[in-house]
């Protein structure tokens, strides 16, 4: 219901399973908004980042990048997650275990020097939004069997191009830990199989829900 008289994305829906999933789905409608009123730019960005700190404060705190001299224990990062998930761990705990591991991930792009600076800030972005602002009020973290369920973020207001640039993350992610020999390759092929498998049922199944949408989604 467009109760504004104003454009609404479609697949947006006030249909959630909790707190956490509402405040998720309201910071996509004025993502939303954002890219559609493109003179209201900085109004859009203000009220996402507002969203973002009222609603996942365990993502701005001040330990969320160690400083380059800190070496991260990825094994014990990797425990850690292994650990959290489906537990009763808070959110800034499990957020700031999250922030080491993109940390480290992150530095090591930047050592690497392949990279643009543009795309290691996308790659940064997209894991803080899926592995703190997403998985962390689920409890759930990169080690557990949500985590490969992107293909559900078609329902939460996400398109085709931002679902293809996490999966680019996380993969890229995993292929980091496999180097750093703290995951099996046999873990980041399977985890790139169900990112594949979800991305696609999901996709299928949301085409086919919103298929009488005139908005050009689908």
């Amino acid at each position: 219901m467009n109760w504004s008289g104003q454009w609404v994305p479609d697949n947006f829906t006030f249909d959630f399973y909790d707190q956490d999933d509402l405040n998720f789905r309201l910071k996509r409608l004025v993502q939303a908004y954002r890219q559609v009123y493109e003179n209201h730019l900085n109004f859009g960005a203000k009220m996402a980042a507002i969203l973002d700190r009222e609603y996942y404060p365990g993502a701005h705190q001040k330990e969320e990048e160690p400083a380059p001299s800190v070496e991260v224990d990825l094994s014990l990062v990797v425990q850690q997650l292994k650990k959290a998930d489906g537990s009763n761990i808070t959110d800034g705990k499990l957020a700031r275990i999250n922030n080491q591991l993109i940390a480290a991930f992150i530095e090591d792009l930047k050592k690497n020097g392949k990279l643009s600076e543009k795309t290691v800030k996308r790659y940064h972005d997209e894991l803080t939004f899926y592995l703190i602002g997403y998985l962390t009020p689920r409890k759930a973290t990169l080690f557990g069997w949500i985590a490969t369920d992107i293909g559900e973020l078609y329902f939460k207001g996400c398109s085709d191009d931002e679902i293809k640039r996490l999966r680019a993350a996380l993969n890229k992610l995993n292929k980091f830990l496999v180097t750093q020999g703290v995951v099996t390759p046999q873990w980041a092929r399977e985890f790139k199989q169900g990112l594949k498998n979800s991305i696609e049922v999901g996709h299928d199944y949301a085409k086919e829900t919103f298929s009488d949408n005139d908005d050009g989604l689908w």
